[in-house]
């Protein structure tokens, strides 16, 4: 028999969001007279969200679903039980683990699958690292941790969700006074479209191609910051390939390339 059970998570926001979670509670020789009701587990104080969750089964190299709900219910999972421990943190995820993929655990699925990756049809994947050969090599992929953050890439279905840091990745190689020059593009499109604390001018050239750096969205004097972030993408994308538009010419600051394109990451995103 089995019913529900809601458990109340801080999401990557740290917003509260309800998760809920089917439980088995046995057979009962009363079929379809005692139903087990869904129930609420009350709120509870919680010292961790999915981002950190995230980060956490990124940094352990464990493979992450490519479902999105998949570590709001390890998060769930971690509530119930109330260990934010390591370990704790390990039991949850293998629990939720086995449950999304058929009872496989981390190690029988990738034995079955003969790969330490295993990345074939709805089974999980393990996010790359900046250090990842493919990733050093300028190859795209939709989510890139970095110093134990996540970076996922904006597209039409990933939006920015107030985010604190960025990861910029370049359709070729640059030199290091090219990462500058597009340093003070990407700076000068920040101060036009987001207007708010400026964005860092020393980012950390994480691979040939890209570079990450913190710009605080929450503090744009626009009423909508993750729009903000959208505008300033086209912007620079503007800025890289035909420079600043100044009407005094002496002033405007020349492309980088006028066929450069680049991908925009963000630490904190929302699927829609």
């Amino acid at each position: 028999m089995q019913g529900r059970v809601a458990h109340i998570i801080n999401d990557r926001n740290g917003h509260q969001k309800t998760v809920w979670k089917s439980v088995d509670k046995g057979v009962s020789s009363l079929s379809g007279r005692n139903r087990i009701p869904n129930t609420v587990v009350p709120p509870q104080q919680t010292s961790i969200n999915s981002a950190e969750i995230e980060n956490w089964i990124v940094r352990n190299r464990l493979p992450l679903s490519q479902d999105e709900d998949f570590v709001d219910l390890v998060n769930a999972e971690v509530v119930a039980s109330g260990d934010y421990s390591d370990t704790g943190l390990k039991t949850s995820y293998d629990q939720v683990f086995s449950e999304n993929f058929g009872g496989y655990s981390v190690d029988s699925l990738r034995a079955a699958l003969g790969t330490s990756e295993p990345s074939v049809g709805a089974a999980p994947v393990i996010v790359p690292s900046s250090s990842d050969s493919r990733v050093q090599s300028g190859e795209v992929f939709d989510k890139v941790e970095h110093d134990g953050v996540v970076y996922t890439r904006l597209t039409d279905n990933n939006y920015p969700s107030e985010p604190y840091q960025f990861r910029l990745q370049f359709s070729r190689e640059l030199s290091d006074e090219e990462m500058t020059h597009a340093r003070d593009l990407a700076a000068y499109a920040w101060a036009v479209d987001v207007r708010g604390e400026t964005l860092e001018l020393e980012p950390e050239k994480d691979t040939p191609f890209s570079f990450v750096i913190f710009g605080d969205t929450t503090k744009s004097r626009r009423s909508d910051s993750d729009s903000a972030v959208q505008d300033w993408k086209d912007t620079m994308s503007s800025f890289f390939t035909e420079g600043t538009k100044q009407k005094d010419e002496s002033k405007r600051i020349p492309p980088v390339d006028k066929e450069l394109t680049f991908e925009l990451y963000a630490d904190s995103v929302v699927a829609y």
